[in-house]
């Protein structure tokens, strides 16, 4: 079974991608992991979509099974079409902010601060954070453009839709797909 969790940055994609896996033991695989390259400053430089959708194929088909977290809307339709289940979080804007800004302040700490590529980094991932809302065209990946994905995709979607904590959710989800140990 393969599980696909998305939401906007600060949504809590991540956290409950890997806390389902470790519950369940499955393989936790994060879209960030396969959009960018491993740079030395992270987040800076995308990977070519071809081979990142052929590793991301060449895993989903393995059938092990799989919790894939983040977006991956205006990927190959051929990854979409291996999902079974698909999660949809959706964080209140001012609360997903704040996730988003104190999560930026661990990952850099001071070089927040101190560091001029740092900061324009983060001041334009916060823009980029708080388009996914206000589309302003700053963002492709916006609220907007998440429903419509959905609207098309065929396998049973799950909407959860507030700020609730990892284990309510994960909870809520295991309970309903009947996954619990």
């Amino acid at each position: 079974m393969i599980i696909h969790i998305l939401g906007a940055s600060g949504s809590g994609v991540t956290t409950l991608g890997n806390y389902i896996s470790k519950e369940l033991g499955w393989k936790y695989l994060d879209s960030d992991d396969f959009f960018w390259e491993k740079t030395y400053t992270p987040y800076t430089v995308k990977r070519d979509p071809k081979s990142r959708d052929a590793e991301i194929l060449r895993l989903l088909k393995s059938r092990e099974s799989i919790i894939f977290g983040g977006s991956c809307i205006s990927w190959s339709p051929e990854i979409h079409s291996c999902f079974d289940k698909i999660v949809f979080l959706f964080v209140p804007p001012e609360n997903r902010m704040l996730r988003v800004k104190k999560r930026e302040a661990e990952r850099y700490g001071e070089k927040l601060f101190t560091d001029p590529e740092i900061q324009k980094m983060h001041n334009d991932f916060i823009a980029f954070c708080k388009d996914y809302d206000e589309m302003k065209g700053i963002a492709n990946r916006t609220i907007k453009a998440h429903r419509k994905w959905l609207e098309n995709q065929t396998v049973e979607i799950t909407e959860i839709s507030g700020d609730f904590p990892t284990i309510e959710i994960a909870e809520k989800l295991l309970s309903k797909w009947q996954l619990l140990h």
